[in-house]
């Protein structure tokens, strides 16, 4: 993973853009997804111009006033830093900003509810990695060199990759310190070792049963879409009800069903067919049907008469919101070892849970003042401030380098250099 990825990634705040979309200013949308006609705010868009950001100043100490190392937590008697608290709640936000902005809609961090699962899901964040921490210790865990020498081969690369003191300015955009950015990245190999450890390696029968637990399929099938519109057929000029056009299709699909339940070599006759008639827009990137679909990805209707299917059986016509299918139910490709990584996270995800409720949580006042708000909004200024000044300050060592060049023919070699400013916008150590 690279690093810049691997430095903004949560894990545990999947579900939480899903459980605010029904939050959007107190008005629930049945699709779950923000009212496109709200204003569009782009997440990377220029902050308040009255926001007079401090280079010199870390990042978190300067949009919320409390001191990185001061404790924001504890977790079972393990104090957890401000710095690390504010990392996840400024990430959450960016995920939420970003979420609504696809969309077309913008987050409304002045929404309590809003605010409230947002402080929540960091509480549940940094609770659930002291946690981890905690029994890596119990059980003898901890970071290897080997891990270590890959989390610094990553640094290296970055910085070849970006030029030097990249890295330092990659910490400051963050609002990590050396020792915050090493708690967060390492975090993964810690998670990977334990999981070795409390879950081990999988058998054949477990990972098969992992698929059989899972309703893990493979299907084809025809489609016949339905409208609840008027349709106008443009060759013929002719308009019909959207109930006379349904009619049509579900006359189409019994005609099709019958000629694959009369024909003799049905799985031949199925591809043609679904070829020739079939809707589904899905189907020019997946001509050889849907692979490891899982329970949950396909619409209820589907999904129950697929797995009642066995291998090489046709379903009778199914409908749908979508229209009428026929579904070839497929032998399952993909090997059970294909969800080794699959299996030991839902092992480990179902330990978490009583990780979790397990806990001993003390909370610190001062966070329930924040002003999440104006946090997010001064956070997202500083980090505009410093690509700024690092842009303006790799054009300028571009410049020097250009007239250093130029000048060289006829001038003799300076002595010594001066040291880069690229390290003087970072305060991170």
């Amino acid at each position: 993973m690279k690093l810049w990825k691997r430095l903004l990634a949560l894990g545990l705040s999947a579900s939480l853009c899903l459980a605010l979309a029904a939050c959007q200013n107190g008005e629930a949308d049945p699709s779950g997804s923000p009212d496109p006609s709200a204003s569009p705010a782009d997440p990377s868009a220029s902050p308040s111009p009255d926001i007079q950001v401090d280079l010199t100043q870390t990042m978190f100490e300067f949009a919320s006033g409390l001191k990185d190392g001061d404790t924001a937590l504890t977790v079972n008697g393990v104090d957890i830093p401000n710095e690390l608290y504010l990392y996840w709640l400024a990430y959450d936000c960016y995920y939420l900003d970003s979420y609504y902005y696809q969309y077309g809609a913008a987050a409304d961090f002045t929404n309590q509810e809003i605010v409230d699962y947002l402080l929540d899901d960091v509480q549940t964040a940094v609770t659930y990695y002291a946690v981890l921490r905690q029994l890596c210790e119990e059980n003898g865990i901890s970071v290897t060199s080997e891990q270590d020498a890959d989390l610094q081969s990553q640094i290296d690369a970055y910085e070849d990759e970006n030029g030097e003191g990249s890295f330092q300015t990659l910490l400051q955009s963050s609002g990590l310190s050396q020792d915050g950015f090493y708690y967060v990245n390492t975090n993964s190999y810690l998670f990977t070792s334990l999981a070795d450890k409390l879950v081990g390696e999988p058998t054949d029968a477990d990972l098969e049963q992992y698929v059989a637990d899972n309703g893990i399929y493979a299907v084809k099938h025809i489609l016949l879409k339905t409208t609840d519109k008027d349709v106008t057929d443009d060759a013929d000029n002719v308009t019909m009800t959207a109930d006379e056009f349904n009619a049509q299709q579900k006359a189409l699909a019994e005609d099709l069903l019958s000629q694959l339940q009369a024909s003799d070599d049905m799985e031949n006759l199925f591809d043609q067919l679904m070829n020739d008639y079939s809707e589904d827009t899905g189907l020019a990137t997946n001509p050889d049907g849907y692979q490891a679909v899982e329970a949950g990805q396909m619409v209820p209707e589907f999904e129950e008469a697929s797995l009642a299917l066995e291998p090489g059986e046709i379903s009778d016509i199914v409908e749908s919101d979508y229209g009428y299918h026929i579904i070839l139910r497929l032998p399952l490709e993909v090997e059970p070892a294909d969800y080794q990584a699959d299996f030991v996270q839902e092992k480990m995800t179902q330990l978490q849970q009583g990780w979790l409720d397990e806990h001993e949580i003390v909370t610190n006042d001062a966070f329930d003042q924040l002003d999440v708000p104006a946090f997010y909004e001064t956070v997202t200024a500083l980090r505009q401030a410093v690509s700024t000044r690092m842009e303006e300050l790799s054009a300028q060592e571009d410049a020097s380098a250009s007239a250093g060049t130029s000048a060289s023919a006829s001038a003799p070699a300076a002595s010594g250099s001066a040291p880069s400013v690229r390290h003087s916008t970072s305060s991170m150590e």
